[in-house]
């Protein structure tokens, strides 16, 4: 047989949160060519690929395969004909109910090379961060792991299911350890009666977990005899796993609980600076609507003209001062001068102000202290401080984003000085998948005019509804000011132009956190 030259990995995600990943599968997702991916593998993890590494999505769900076993399989080879490494990402563990060995026979039958990275089994992992030990000494010395896919009575001839299912729920009735069913949410009702015909006691602890680990977790107790119902109140969501046993009354968790859902609408950058202050204060964070910085062709051309001019002159002598308004700006500028090559000697006697300590650590990134930070690190404050800093005949170079610029102008014209204002960039909304759940959310952050404008035009084009009490809060005045004209008042606005700012906005306006992950 012809070996095929590339190699598939079968990577398990872990139970939901992208930062239960294991280190080995991280590394193998940030350098694969390929990804075959299926619905519980978090979004999160699918932006650690290369740019031009090709997605494939073959998810499942009950009622709903996007991609049968069969295809998937021949996918898998397929691919590994294309690509050196290929990654078949998988929820939980590729081995606990994932069909990973099916599809390795596959891949041995077709001479393939495959390498299996663990990944934590969403049957421990979920109660587990739910506060409940799967095995507890004095309680349960041990788990069973069950999938929750059991027979139906065919409602037309009343025949029954296999009789062999009746003597494994005779036995799991007996037992006095942890029962632990996945992909049954649906089945809820027909596991418990089952249980329960079968000599299991009503009154036994049952807890039903749903999207585990996730911003969006839910957690229903009861017993056998009332957990269906309670499940059907809470209008619960797969995935779900089911924890039957002592132990699942049990709940081993640090602090307050809460039921707070923090979104963001930013950059890439500003939501996992975002993510970690929120992180760092016990809130929990998702990404509503990224927002992706673009070059404005025309503006950017005339910043390479200016560059040019400085590397053949060996200084940018026509301005004094450059102003940076956003970590954006400050990137920008310096790729294209790296793109130039220009010696940073030729920017010897330039000042640089910028507005926020995150834009001044962007800039130190790129071995230049700045000459001014503001104190306020609002627009306002900006021009009421750096009015002592500018002499007469200064000539000041600000590239910026395009949008916001008319209370720039106006606050440059008030200074009496020259300047060259370039609008370099726009940034437009991608949504991500957790769009679709806004209405779920308890808090909105909004980083910047052009992403409130995103955002409520794609709310719009959704013709989605938002919730009255989503408490909303801006940074910056100009990004209030864009929120009130699509009807919403800010209920917080932060001055200061970095993650920290809202955070403490957060903080402020909310007692106790707990830690829900994204």
């Amino acid at each position: 047989m012809e070996k095929i030259p590339g190699k598939v990995f079968l990577v398990g995600a872990g139970p939901g949160d992208a930062g239960l990943i294991t280190k080995k599968g991280y590394d193998c997702l940030k350098t694969c060519s390929c990804v075959v991916y299926d619905r519980l593998a978090g979004e999160e993890l699918l932006e650690l690929v290369l740019p031009d590494c090709q997605k494939i999505y073959v998810g499942k769900r009950a009622g709903k395969h996007e991609k049968s076993q069969e295809e998937i399989n021949q996918i898998l080879v397929d691919c590994a004909k294309k690509h050196e490494r290929v990654v078949r990402l998988k929820g939980g563990d590729p081995f606990v109910f994932g069909r990973g060995g099916e599809e390795i026979e596959v891949l041995q039958k077709n001479g393939i090379e495959f390498e299996v990275i663990p990944g934590i089994t969403s049957a421990v992992a979920v109660p587990e961060c739910a506060g409940i030990p799967v095995t507890h000494r004095a309680v349960s010395r041990g788990f069973h792991v069950l999938t929750g896919h059991i027979g139906k009575t065919n409602p037309s001839t009343g025949e029954e299911p296999d009789s062999l299912e009746y003597l494994m729920f005779r036995q799991l009735a007996r037992e006095k350890d942890t029962l632990v069913f996945l992909m049954g949410l649906g089945a809820v009702e027909r596991i418990t009666e089952r249980l329960m015909k079968e000599g299991m006691p009503k009154d036994t602890p049952v807890a039903v977990i749903s999207e585990g680990t996730t911003l969006y977790e839910k957690q229903v107790r009861g017993t056998l005899l009332d957990i269906s119902q309670r499940v059907k109140m809470e209008g619960m969501r797969s995935p779900a796993v089911i924890v039957i046993g002592e132990n699942a009354k049990k709940c081993y968790q640090s602090g307050k609980t809460t039921s707070l859902r923090v979104g963001i609408v930013g950059t890439k950058e500003f939501e996992w600076r975002m993510k970690q202050e929120l992180l760092q204060e016990k809130i929990g964070s998702v990404c509503v609507c990224r927002m992706e910085v673009i070059w404005e062709k025309e503006q950017r051309n005339r910043l390479s003209e200016i560059l040019q001019r400085t590397k053949e002159e060996q200084n940018l002598s026509a301005f004094s001062w450059v102003i940076f308004t956003s970590q954006n700006a400050v990137r920008l500028f310096f790729t294209l001068a790296e793109e130039k090559h220009i010696d940073h000697r030729s920017f010897a006697g330039l000042k640089f102000a910028v507005i926020g300590n995150a834009t001044g650590e962007e800039l130190r990134k790129h071995g230049f202290e700045a000459d001014f930070i503001p104190e306020d690190a609002s627009v306002k404050g900006f021009f009421k401080e750096v009015k002592d800093q500018i002499k007469e005949g200064d000539r000041l170079l600000v590239p910026r984003a395009k949008r916001g610029m008319e209370r720039w102008e106006k606050e440059l014209r008030a200074l009496s000085c020259e300047y060259e204002m370039l609008p370099v960039y726009d940034v437009e909304g991608r949504p991500t998948s957790h769009f679709q759940r806004v209405p779920e959310l308890t808090h909105l952050i909004f980083a910047s005019a052009s992403g409130v404008e995103a955002f409520f035009e794609e709310q719009k084009r959704r013709k989605q509804n938002l919730p009255k009490d989503i408490c909303m809060i801006c940074i910056g005045e100009m990004t209030a000011e864009k929120l009130k004209e699509y009807g919403r008042s800010p209920d917080g606005v932060s001055a200061v132009h970095e993650a920290g700012g809202i955070a403490a906005e957060l903080k402020r306006q909310t007692i106790s956190f707990t830690s829900i992950y994204s």
